[in-house]
């Protein structure tokens, strides 16, 4: 006796086949959404990463700014360091590029179109040439951008008061503030901190607030030397 063998009938089929598109609808569709998350987020884990990765680039070029002597036109000594609020050009004791070397290095906030800024560094590694002049030409690396789309940011400068209001050959403890500009060849002193200053999502102002490196005792005294003598 021959069993009889009965295949699925054309409803069914039908049936199956509508369930199953419906699946690979719902499933492409997850797929999508948890792609868009996915890339969203790894998007915002990259850029705040690269953020942070500069933020500390930053500081510790600028930690290691130091009070750089060179001679003025006049002949006269005086340290290398000079800046306003869109930036400032200085003498770091270590490269970004060139480890273990010294640099002049130069930030600068660079304005868009749409009134936002990137903050900017460029630099001249002093590797085969020696700064002696406060007026002396560089050639700057190519700048390399460090921030981008900043909102209303600034530089300021703590540090003592003018050379010029100053007990003439002394190293006693003078009043310091913050300026917006900092001239060393002016001043005859060195700047003590740097902060950069701009407007974050929430409405408040961010910084970053880096102490740089200080003169030594009796270093100060020499931004009074008479070249004649």
């Amino acid at each position: 006796m021959s069993s009889i063998q009965r295949g699925f009938s054309l409803v069914e089929l039908l049936v199956a086949m509508t369930l199953l598109a419906a699946i690979v609808a719902i499933s492409g569709f997850a797929f999508q959404q948890f792609s868009r998350y996915w890339d969203g987020r790894l998007g915002t884990f990259d850029e705040s990463f690269s953020e942070m990765r500069n933020g500390w680039l930053l500081t510790q070029v600028i930690s290691k700014v130091q009070p750089y002597t060179v001679l003025n036109q006049q002949g006269l000594p005086r340290f290398y360091f000079e800046g306003n609020r869109n930036g400032f050009v200085a003498v770091s004791s270590e490269s970004l590029s060139v480890p273990d070397t010294a640099a002049v290095i130069r930030l600068s906030l660079l304005e868009n179109n749409d009134r936002t800024f990137d903050l900017v560094y460029e630099e001249a590694v002093m590797k085969n040439f020696s700064l002696t002049r406060l007026t002396q030409a560089l050639e700057f690396s190519s700048p390399v951008t460090l921030f981008t789309e900043l909102r209303d940011p600034s530089f300021e400068y703590f540090g003592p008061i003018a050379l010029e209001t100053e007990v003439v050959g002394t190293d006693a403890p003078q009043p310091d503030r913050w300026r917006s500009e900092y001239n060393s060849a002016v001043t005859g002193r060195h700047a003590k901190i740097v902060r950069v200053s701009w407007l974050n999502d929430g409405g408040n102002y961010s910084n970053w607030q880096i102490n740089m490196i200080q003169p030594l005792k009796g270093h100060n005294s020499r931004m009074y030397e008479d070249p004649a003598e």
